[in-house]
């Protein structure tokens, strides 16, 4: 991109970026319901064979981890959407930067939660904190 392009000229390279990237999100994603890539960390992970106090966990609590950054992510690629209608020449001042920060916001939550390295327990754990304070902010909305 040049600095000396025309500000419309610098909105279709935008777009266009978008466009690719949103693209690529959704042939990255896949399918609406989530499974598990053959031979993958996921797979590994919810076939685990963690241990509770009564019995074994099996593949419902990672799997949760999983379908949540999933679908944490449709929610990335449905703002870089947003973005794109936003792009225009008479564009507002603060949808972008609004619509940016919760893409990259969304983005972050799902890197914390699929940090690599971190473990089934942990992942778990993390989805857990996830979904209660979500739970807890339900809970003061509807007071």
């Amino acid at each position: 991109m040049s600095m000396t392009a025309a500000p419309t000229d610098i909105l279709l390279e935008l777009k266009s970026a978008l466009h690719l990237t949103v693209k690529f999100g959704l042939r990255s994603l896949g399918a609406l319901r989530w499974e598990p890539a053959a031979g993958s960390l996921a797979e590994a992970e919810v076939n685990n064979v963690e241990q509770g106090l009564s019995a074994p966990w099996g593949p419902r609590p990672p799997r949760t981890a999983f379908s949540a950054a999933n679908l944490m992510m449709t929610g990335v690629l449905d703002d870089l959407v947003s973005l794109q209608v936003l792009l225009n020449t008479k564009m507002p001042v603060l949808g972008p930067i609004v619509v940016a920060r919760s893409a990259i916001e969304i983005s972050s939550t799902v890197w914390w939660l699929m940090e690599p390295g971190i473990g089934v327990r942990r992942r778990v754990a993390r989805e857990l904190m996830l979904s209660l304070t979500s739970a807890h902010r339900a809970k003061q909305v509807a007071l």
